[in-house]
């Protein structure tokens, strides 16, 4: 292992490139996070002006040094994985972009011809070489031409939080009276502790020391990294270091495909791990599991097996639990339609344990979630219930749809339109009918409630 090294920013820009790996996280720092570090920048600027030798400590970035490299012309570029803090390394390259512009504008050409070599090489490759995910165009083309997106080209969450980061860094440069007095407080001041590994398995026992001092890491992030480093420990032997690069390269993909879901909808990472958690225990508790309860859970479901192969199956199989967990969530908030119920997180978690039940053919699973509407709409809607209301029997009706294969549809059916028996649908419309200006929507509420003859 490489001894971490404290550094400015320009000296760990310089004769590398960076790539962030399909499996992490997309680019998800809001105007808050990147607000944050503009006023450390600011706070820096106004420190320097009664000490000058005054540097500002940024944040750790933690890297896998790869065996591959990069010749450009007569310079050699090693190619680094981040694996820790490739939210703030992008927002400070995508800044350093904005000042590039603000040089050029403002005539300091040979500043800025500079600046656009470090983060363009001379055949074109950029110094994060790949951005994960589907905003890696919408970056390229910012780096490279200084192009903004269109908004038609805004698809995804992911796309939507790179725009609005060129957006507020570009904000930051063109309020500073100096662009290159800014450059050099970036370049020159921000200091990291930047760690390079070359061991593929320590580095999410690294990223696991990092998780538990208490910095804003996600709670997805935070599952994955204590399966991947279960799989290091568990997995990795000089005998066997070939088997564990399959195991690792296989739950690389399904972190992937549920980062990439991820990017689509903004599903919160947090609600991913307590469902599949909540979903997965024995316990008939009426509560969701918590995020902290959650990981210890995971924990000991993989290690309660004897023996390292039911370990290492163990954590492939709750790695892609959490896949399909992902999956059903996101087609949840990409229902626009059914946007009324799904803002409920109980009503969601029922929902997701019903998409889950693939025993049952498909219109059987209609059924139920046409049912699982009708109930919660009744509750939420037209009694205009709110987000305390029924947890515990819309949790433990999920476990029930889980885990009971001797149930049959009737008897799921029942279970779902009993969580609303509370709420008679007459007394709802009745009240709602006093006010004129409900009246039509109170027939139609009606109607939509009483043609499931299970309400």
């Amino acid at each position: 292992m490489i001894q971490p090294e404290f550094k400015p920013l320009i000296v760990i820009l310089s004769d590398k490139l960076f790539r962030i790996p399909e499996y992490q996280r997309h680019y998800s720092w809001q105007s808050r996070q990147r607000h944050e570090l503009f006023e450390d920048i600011k706070k820096l600027e106004l420190a320097r002006e009664k000490y000058d030798e005054r540097t500002h400590f940024m944040a750790t970035i933690v890297c896998l040094k790869t065996k591959d490299k990069e010749q450009v012309g007569s310079n050699t570029f090693y190619i680094y994985d981040v694996v820790d803090g490739q939210q703030r390394l992008t927002t400070l390259v995508i800044l350093l972009k904005s000042i590039s512009l603000k040089l050029e504008s403002d005539h300091q050409l040979d500043e800025a011809k500079e600046l656009n070599k470090l983060l363009v090489k001379d055949d074109g490759r950029l110094i994060i070489l790949q951005n994960n995910h589907d905003n890696r165009l919408i970056l390229r083309n910012y780096l490279k031409d200084g192009q903004k997106p269109e908004i038609s080209s805004i698809r995804t969450i992911a796309d939507k939080n790179i725009s609005q980061a060129i957006k507020d860094c570009e904000k930051f440069v063109n309020a500073h009276p100096n662009a290159v007095k800014l450059l050099a407080l970036v370049k020159n001041y921000l200091y990291f502790i930047f760690q390079s590994l070359e061991d593929k398995g320590a580095v999410y026992t690294i990223f696991e020391v990092l998780n538990s001092r208490g910095l804003d890491v996600d709670w997805l992030d935070k599952c994955k990294s204590l399966l991947m480093g279960l799989l290091y420990e568990y997995a990795s032997s000089p005998e066997s270091n070939d088997l564990f690069s399959q195991h690792l390269n296989e739950l690389h993909g399904y972190w992937s495909d549920i980062y990439r879901e991820i990017g689509l909808q903004n599903i919160p990472g947090h609600e991913i791990i307590r469902f599949a958690a909540t979903l997965k225990e024995e316990s008939g508790a009426g509560r969701p599991l918590s995020a902290e309860d959650t990981l210890e859970f995971f924990k000991n479901d993989c290690i309660k097996l004897s023996g390292n192969d039911l370990i290492i199956n163990k954590i492939i199989e709750n790695t892609v639990w959490l896949k399909e967990i992902t999956s059903c969530l996101s087609r949840l908030y990409a229902d626009k339609r059914r946007n009324a119920v799904t803002d409920i997180t109980q009503a969601r978690l029922l929902a997701v344990a019903i998409m889950l039940r693939k025993d049952l053919r498909e219109e059987e699973r209609d059924r139920l979630l046409e049912q699982w509407e009708r109930t919660s709409f009744k509750i939420f809607g037209l009694f205009r219930k709110d987000a305390r209301t029924k947890v515990g029997e819309y949790v433990r009706a999920a476990k029930k749809i889980r885990k009971d294969a001797n149930a049959n549809v009737d008897d799921l059916l029942n279970s779902i339109s009993g969580i609303g028996s509370d709420f008679p649908v007459e007394t709802a419309v009745e009240e709602l009918n006093k006010h004129d200006f409900y009246r039509s929507a109170s027939q139609f509420c009606k109607t939509h409630v009483e043609n499931c003859p299970l309400r």
